[in-house]
């Protein structure tokens, strides 16, 4: 099995640090992905600016694929998938997605959670703004796709347009392939300051 994390974005909301490198909960990003992934060979897309730093800390990557191209995380598969000529399934992870290791399906499938651990001021059923846990289930940079000549061919029809967003692939890829909604436990973000300092300590 294989897995692919997309950490080549621009990372604005850290002030540009590379994420794998940030720390979340006492521990670098990169051991959250190590310890969930133990079961996957993994590939990871950096910017190449990154390239030697991240070698050195992620020495457990099976292959690291420097993408110098601002064209979103479409653009980033792309590139991982240009290089390889894998044929296997393969599950995409966002750098600042961070789950625990857990037994994860097989098949087509989003990753999905609650906003349970943040507050919002949003609309309800009636339409009246309130404070409170948004109570809906969001997508947390987790994918699996087992058709990878399918997703190429998606990727082939988006083109090489700039910052590309996952929603224009998985709905491609979607009316092609059937795709469930997993939930997913113990899921924290890891994308801007705040969020990783919400991130429990790690035992």
């Amino acid at each position: 099995m294989r897995a692919l994390i997309l950490s080549a974005g621009k990372s604005t909301r850290l002030g540009g640090k590379q994420k794998l490198l940030v720390t979340a909960g006492g521990i670098p990003v990169h051991e959250w992905h190590r310890r969930a992934l133990t079961e996957y060979q993994t590939a990871v897309v950096i910017r190449p600016e990154d390239d030697a730093e991240v070698a050195a800390a992620l020495t457990w990557a099976d292959r690291i694929v420097p993408h110098g191209k601002t064209d979103g995380p479409v653009g980033a598969i792309a590139a991982y998938l240009r290089l390889f000529d894998d044929d296997n399934e393969l599950l995409v992870v966002y750098a600042d997605t961070l789950i625990p290791a857990q037994p994860l399906p097989s098949g087509d499938w989003v990753g999905v959670s609650s906003l349970t651990d943040r507050t919002w001021d949003y609309q309800n059923k009636y339409g009246v703004w309130t404070r409170g846990e948004l109570p809906a289930m969001v997508c947390i940079g987790l994918y699996r796709f087992t058709d990878l000549h399918e997703l190429r061919r998606v990727i082939n029809e988006l083109g090489d347009k700039e910052d590309h967003h996952l929603p224009d692939l998985l709905n491609l890829y979607q009316a092609r392939v059937y795709t469930t909604q997993v939930p997913i436990t113990g899921w924290h973000d890891a994308g801007d300051p705040a969020a990783l300092a919400r991130v429990p300590e790690i035992l």
